[in-house]
């Protein structure tokens, strides 16, 4: 049993009255009608315990622990638009399902630039949250990219409809390319995948892969037709066939030797040829070039001429003797007077001075004598001698037509000096 004190025993007899409408009025003073001043002394009021069954009253309102009660915590009211959130340390945003303030919602995405709201989590994430956000400006223009939401990347598209005509979204990158549903631009064909113009494209001229080709040089397409564009060095097209392409090689045509008619000129015991594109000149067999004048070709004949026997700048010189050239070798044409080639060796020239040599002592005389002569004449043309002057009886004197000339020679002169 709880023991409860007079005042609230009195309070709680109040509140049972002021429930049931009733009052009562106070009970009258033992010592009504008497005066009593405010001075006068009242009996004190005495707080008596009371025992009283608190059955229903311990199980009520009033039957208060004693415990301390914690204070009470203001709660915000729920925000139902975004602009109760201003200002708010959650976020901008409302959350009106759980009214409470967040960073962004699905309606409101009120991150930063950069950033985007994630879907269902109502926070801001890195990333771009639209196409609008993903526009670049270069060389002072606008640049249109799109934002994959599967990634949150800027790129330069999703689907083909977000590239140039005549391009295609792969990789969402645009890269040129048609295709039955994607034309190309006005003017061009789809070609293999690809726009092409047939009235310049070489690879499809005229039409679908119709493609231009020219020997030794670029083709063009000019107006659907297939033509010459250039030709590769060191090929031309000399003939002015473009169907036939660059058909002639500068470098080694004679007739359009560095250029097209750019002819080699012929020149006399010579044969020309194209090399690099300059005309080369070779001396035909048996000449040369030996005045050095490209102009009249190879104008020397080697096999008889004295001062270039056998090869340019090679003269024969022979001792008492006029030099001769045979087949390219130098030869005794004549001996000068009393001289004579006893050995018949071109090379020592007229050797002997048949004046004072005692081995071919008179045969000098011999070009004195038209008798003399004309047996020595007989007996070197023949295969004996002739009136006993044998090769012997000559001392050794060869059986040669050259000294049969050197003694005609001697004969003249012999005639000569006698007259």
């Amino acid at each position: 049993m709880r023991q409860i004190g007079i005042a609230t025993v009195i309070a709680f007899i109040g509140l049972i009255a002021s429930a049931c409408g009733c009052t009562a009025a106070p009970p009258a003073s033992a010592d009504a009608g008497q005066d009593t001043s405010p001075g006068a002394d009242l009996p004190a009021v005495v707080d008596a315990p009371l025992s009283v069954d608190d059955g229903a009253l311990e199980a009520g309102a009033l039957d208060v622990p004693g415990a301390d009660v914690p204070p009470a915590v203001d709660v915000p009211a729920p925000c139902t638009a975004n602009a109760a959130c201003a200002g708010s340390t959650e976020g901008p945003a409302c959350d009106t399902a759980t009214g409470r303030c967040v960073p962004c919602t699905a309606t409101s995405d009120l991150c930063p630039a950069g950033q985007y709201c994630v879907p269902g989590m109502n926070r801001c994430a890195p990333g771009c949250r639209d196409d609008l956000a993903c526009r670049e400006t270069r060389d002072g223009g606008v640049v249109e990219r799109r934002c994959n939401p599967d990634t949150r990347a800027c790129v330069d598209c999703l689907r083909d409809e977000q590239c140039a005509a005549g391009s295609l979204c792969l990789g969402n990158i645009c890269v040129p390319g048609c295709t039955a549903t994607r034309a190309c631009p006005s003017g061009q064909t789809c070609c293999g995948g690809a726009c092409a113009d047939p009235q310049t494209s070489t690879a499809n001229c005229g039409a679908c892969d119709r493609r231009c080709t020219i020997t030794n040089g670029v083709p063009v397409c000019r107006s659907g037709a297939c033509g010459l564009s250039t030709c590769t060095a060191p090929f031309a097209d000399c003939d002015g066939n473009a169907m036939k392409g660059c058909e002639t090689n500068t470098a080694a045509s004679g007739s359009h030797c560095g250029a097209c008619s750019s002819a080699c000129a012929a020149r006399p015991n010579s044969t020309v040829s194209c090399e690099l594109g300059s005309c080369r000149y070779s001396c035909g067999a048996g000449f040369g070039d030996c005045d050095g004048n490209a102009a009249n070709g190879c104008e020397t004949d080697l096999s008889t001429t004295p001062a270039h026997c056998g090869l340019c700048g090679r003269e024969c010189s022979l001792s008492n003797a006029t030099a001769g050239c045979a087949l390219g070798a130098c030869t005794v044409a004549s001996c000068a007077p009393g001289f004579g080639n006893c050995n018949g060796n071109a090379a020592d020239g007229c050797e002997v001075d048949v004046r004072t040599s005692l081995a071919n002592c008179g045969l000098w005389r011999i070009g004195r004598s038209p008798r003399l002569l004309h047996h020595l004449d007989e007996g070197l043309r023949g295969l004996g001698a002739q009136e006993g002057f044998g090769v012997g009886g000559l001392g050794g004197v060869a059986a040669r037509e050259d000294d049969v000339g050197a003694l005609r020679h001697e004969h003249a002169r012999g005639l000569k000096a006698d007259a």
